[in-house]
Parts: structure tokens; sequence; C-alpha cells
């Protein structure tokens, strides 16, 4: 276990990666629902982990696909 957590293979709970994204908890809910964000592990029907470092490349990828439809305007 400790060589997946020095290797950046983190699981997070709802709230933390609320808190990351700086979103309402509900908010992952629904959007796990509609499977709008990647590195979701169900570990029973009501529990839900997420791969951080998954999470944290796709929130880099859209703030940049943001960013650059910000300059063609």
């Amino acid at each position: 276990m400790h060589s997946d957590y020095c290797s950046g293979q983190i699981l997070l709970n709802v709230r933390e990666i609320a808190n990351l994204l700086r979103l309402a908890p509900g908010t992952i809910y629904h959007m796990v629902s509609q499977k709008r964000i990647p590195g979701v592990v169900r570990l029973s029907r009501r529990c839900l982990r997420f791969w951080k470092h998954e999470v944290l490349q796709w929130a880099k990828e859209l703030t940049e696909q943001q960013s650059s439809v910000k300059t063609l305007d």
C-alpha cells in the first residue's frame, strides 16, 4: 500500500473530490450518474471512490480546453 501511495495511486471519497474540484457533493453524484467524471470506483452500491490522478488529469484537460476556446474569441 505504501508503494501505491508514493506512486500517486490515491483513492478519494466524494467529499474529498468535491473539495478538490470546489463543487458540491451532490454535483459529484450527479456527474457520476451521467458518466461525466472519470476515475470512479464503485466499492458497493452506495460507496464511491475516485482515482485522484485521473480526476486531476481530467480537470486539467478541461481547463486547457476552456482556455483555448477563450483565446479564440
